[in-house]
C-alpha cells in the first residue's frame, strides 16, 4: 500500500503485480520492491533569480551534486521544461543550495512520496497585465473559438461526449498522488500567451498546477487509452497530451472553447477533488448537433468529449474554494490531420476560414498569429494578415462574391476533375506523338540502309 492511498481503494493496486521471474529468490523480491515500490520521481522547481545546486546525501555521508536548476522557472499549461525530474528512492535526502547564498536559505527534504518541491516564490507579474482590457480579449477569443469548432469536420460519436467512472486502478494512483501533493500546487502562469488570448480569468482568480511525474503520466495515459478508444468506436489512438492537475479557486471561470485540432481529437476531463463548500459547477458543452448541455462530474468521474469539435467551458464563476481537474488527450494514430475531410485541409477548410474569420482589430490579428504559431495552421496566419477593414472574401474571388464551405468543396472537386482531364489529354497527346515518331523512325531505317536521303 502506498502512502496517501484512500482507504476505500486499498484493494486497488497502484503498481503492477510481480511477474514469476521477479519472485524466484529473496534477492529478486528485494530488487522488485526497490525498483517498483521504492523508486519515485521528484520534480524540483527553482523560482529564484540564481541557479540552484541539487545536492544528494550519499550513503557514505558525503553531499554529491546531482543537477543544477536554472533560475526563474515558470509552470504553465504550455510546458514544464524548467522542472527537473529526479529519479530517486524513498528515504533519500536532498538539499537545494542557491549558488548565491544571499538569495535564499537552502531547502532540505527527505523523499517520502513522488511529488514536487520548490525553492523561492514565482516572480510577480507586471501590474499592467492586471489592468489590461481583458473583456475585449475574451469576446474576441470566444468568437474565434466558435469558428474553429466549425472547422473540424470529422466526428467519432453520436453525441460528442459521455460520462463514466475513472478506472479503479488509475483513480487509486491519481487520487493518491493528488493527496500527497495537494499542498504543493504551483502558480499557473498564463502570461506566456500574452494579452491577445484569454481562456481562464487568472487576473481575477489565480489557477494553480500540481505537476505530475513523467513516468506516472505515461502510465495513466496508457491505462486510459482503451477506455477512450472503446467510447469512440475502437479507434486506434495515439497519446498526445496530459495536463494538470489544475486547481481552480473561488470565482474562477473558463470560457467556452475548443482544443488543438492536431492533437486533441478525443479527450477526457477527470475530476480529482472538490472542496466541501463547492456548489455545482457545470461544464457547458455543445453536442455534435449544436445543442448546449450542462453537465457536472464528481471526484472519481471523468467526462469523455470530442474536444476539438465540441465547444466546452465553465463560464459561470466557481462558488467554492477548490475544484481540481486533470485532462487527457488523444488523436487517431499517426494522423495529425484527422480533423479535415479528405481534400479539405488545403482546400475547402482553408476557404471556409477565409470566408468566415473576419479579423477587425490589431489585437485580434495578433491572437490569430499566436494561434497559428501554436497550432501550425497557416490559414490562421493568413487571416491575421488580412486587412481589418476589408470584408472577408473567398480565395476563389474571381468567381464573384464569397463562397460557403460547401460551395468551396464542390469547386475543389470541379477543379480537380478539370485538371485530371487536362492531364489525361496531355498524356494522350504525348503518347500519340511518341507512336508517330516511332513509326517515322522505323520507316526511315530501310531508307538509310539503301543510302536514300531522308
Amino acid at each position: 500500500l502506498e502512502r496517501g492511498l484512500p482507504l476505500g481503494l486499498a484493494t486497488a493496486a497502484t503498481v503492477e503485480a510481480p511477474k514469476p521471474d521477479d519472485v524466484v529468490s529473496d534477492a529478486a523480491i528485494t530488487r522488485w520492491i526497490r525498483t517498483t515500490c521504492e523508486a519515485v520521481e521528484v520534480g524540483l522547481i527553482n523560482y529564484l533569480h540564481v541557479g540552484v545546486r541539487v545536492m544528494w546525501a550519499a550513503p557514505d555521508g558525503a553531499w554529491k551534486q546531482q543537477a543544477l536548476l536554472r533560475p526563474r522557472c515558470k509552470v504553465s499549461i504550455t510546458g514544464h521544461g524548467c522542472i527537473s525530474w529526479q529519479n530517486t528512492f524513498l528515504g533519500h535526502s536532498f538539499e537545494l543550495r542557491p549558488e548565491d547564498p544571499a538569495a535564499s536559505a537552502p531547502v532540505s527534504f527527505t523523499v517520502q512520496h513522488a511529488g514536487v518541491v520548490s525553492i523561492g516564490e514565482p516572480a510577480p507579474l507586471p501590474e499592467e497585465l492586471y489592468r489590461h482590457n481583458w473583456t475585449a480579449v475574451v469576446e474576441t477569443t470566444q468568437a474565434l473559438e466558435r469558428k474553429r469548432a466549425r472547422a473540424v469536420h470529422r466526428t467519432f460519436t453520436e453525441v460528442g461526449f459521455a460520462r463514466a467512472p475513472i478506472p479503479e486502478r488509475t483513480w487509486a494512483a491519481l487520487s493518491t498522488y493528488y493527496y500527497n501533493n495537494r499542498h504543493a500546487a504551483q502558480r499557473e502562469d498564463w502570461d506566456d500567451l500574452g494579452t491577445s488570448m484569454a481562456f481562464v480569468n487568472w487576473w481575477e482568480s489565480q489557477t494553480r498546477l500540481i505537476p505530475m511525474p513523467l513516468r506516472w503520466k505515461e502510465r495513466w495515459h496508457r491505462e486510459l487509452m482503451p477506455t477512450v478508444a472503446a467510447w469512440a468506436g475502437d479507434v486506434q489512438l495515439q497519446a498526445t497530451a496530459f495536463y494538470g492537475m489544475r486547481v481552480y479557486a473561488d470565482a474562477s471561470w473558463l470560457i467556452r472553447h475548443v482544443d488543438r485540432e492536431d492533437t486533441h481529437a478525443l479527450s477526457a476531463i477527470m475530476n480529482l477533488d472538490q472542496s466541501d463548500d463547492v456548489e455545482a459547477w457545470p461544464l457547458l458543452i455543445d453536442s455534435l448537433d449544436g445543442e448546449t448541455h450542462s453537465l457536472t462530474i464528481s471526484p472519481g468521474e471523468m467526462l469523455f468529449y470530442e474536444s476539438a469539435r465540441c465547444l466546452h467551458g465553465r463560464p459561470l464563476p466557481l462558488k467554492g474554494s477548490r475544484f481540481v481537474n486533470a485532462f487527457v488527450h488523444y488523436r487517431p494514430k499517426d494522423d495529425p490531420h484527422w480533423h479535415a475531410v479528405a481534400g479539405s485541409y488545403s482546400g475547402a477548410a482553408v476557404r471556409w476560414a477565409a470566408d468566415h474569420i473576419a479579423v477587425r482589430s490589431e489585437e485580434a490579428r495578433e491572437m490569430a498569429r499566436r494561434l497559428a504559431a501554436h497550432s501550425g495552421h497557416a490559414w490562421l496566419a493568413g487571416a491575421a494578415a488580412a486587412s481589418p477593414s476589408a470584408a472577408p472574401t473567398s480565395s476563389a474571388g474571381s468567381l464573384g462574391g464569397s463562397l460557403t464551405w460547401e460551395a468551396a468543396v464542390a469547386l475543389d472537386a470541379a477543379i480537380a476533375i478539370l485538371l485530371f482531364g487536362v492531364l489525361c489529354l496531355v498524356a494522350r497527346r504525348l503518347r500519340l506523338t511518341g507512336l508517330i515518331l516511332a513509326r517515322l523512325q522505323r520507316a526511315a531505317r530501310p531508307r538509310r540502309e539503301k543510302g536514300e536521303a531522308v
